[in-house]
């Protein structure tokens, strides 16, 4: 009778293996296993990574997934990622800094321009109020001279107009002082177009003030209670004629010399 076929078992070498509840090394297999509990050592995947070590590749059974590239990665409690520290200030920082400065000294540049300005506008204000005040006061005093030239010229007109009404000239006592007007009655009705053309004219006129005129002339004037700065005196060719303004604004003549030629 044929021999009876031997077992696997006793035919079969018997595989290298570990300790109790090792996992045993084949084809396919790990090679070697640890002791009870020991973690399986993978040809392809990685153990647990050691401190600062790169992740395992992925792709084994129980390998870790690799983690990112940006840093480094560790084991259970290793060092997390990389971080920075307080660097410089952004540029942008620098650049508001630098326009924050540039405006502060703009500023206190046009400060300084306005002060500086405002010294000088003023001390050209006082020069100019100065020469304002001493030319007006000149043309003040001229366009006073001559505006007394228009109520004289009225006042003869009215004269001569009465004159022909009432040649006797006692109709114009309104146009004198009362104590002058019988000193010149005889003289009132001389006054005619030719006096008046010459009044008109400021080439044959001169006007001063009484004022500025002899302490005799203005003697005509306050012994009848006007004030000579109130009062002209009209230079025609060779005659005088003075007039004065009363508080009521009134042009009264208060002397008349030599008309007779005009």
């Amino acid at each position: 009778p044929p021999a009876a076929p031997s077992s696997p078992a006793a035919s079969s070498p018997t595989p290298a293996g570990g300790g109790f509840g090792s996992i045993p090394s084949g084809e396919g297999r790990p090679n070697a296993g640890g002791g009870f509990g020991s973690v399986p050592v993978n040809q392809a995947g990685g153990g647990y990574a050691q401190g600062g070590g790169s992740y395992p590749a992925s792709g084994s059974a129980g390998a870790y997934p690799q983690g990112p590239t940006g840093g480094q990665g560790g084991g259970f409690g290793g060092d997390g990622f990389d971080g920075g520290g307080y660097g410089p200030p952004p540029e942008g920082d620098k650049k508001k800094k630098m326009f924050l400065y540039i405006g502060i000294g703009c500023l206190a540049a046009i400060v300084l321009f306005c002060v500086g300005a405002y010294f000088v506008v003023s001390m050209l204000a006082t020069k100019v109020e100065e020469t304002v005040t001493e030319t007006g006061d000149a043309m003040g005093q001229n366009l006073m001279t001559e505006m007394a030239r228009l109520p004289l010229a009225l006042t003869l007109a009215n004269i001569a107009s009465t004159c022909r009404s009432d040649p006797s000239g006692d109709s114009a006592a309104n146009f004198f002082h009362p104590d002058v007007f019988p000193k010149v009655k005889d003289k009132v009705c001389k006054i005619n177009e030719g006096t008046m053309d010459a009044i008109n004219d400021p080439t044959r006129t001169a006007i001063s003030n009484l004022a500025n005129g002899t302490p005799e002339d203005q003697a005509l004037a306050t012994t009848l209670a006007y004030e000579p700065a109130n009062c002209f005196v009209f230079a025609i060719d060779k005659a005088t004629i003075i007039t004065c303004r009363d508080g009521a604004n009134q042009t009264r003549i208060v002397h008349m010399a030599d008309i007779e030629g005009l």
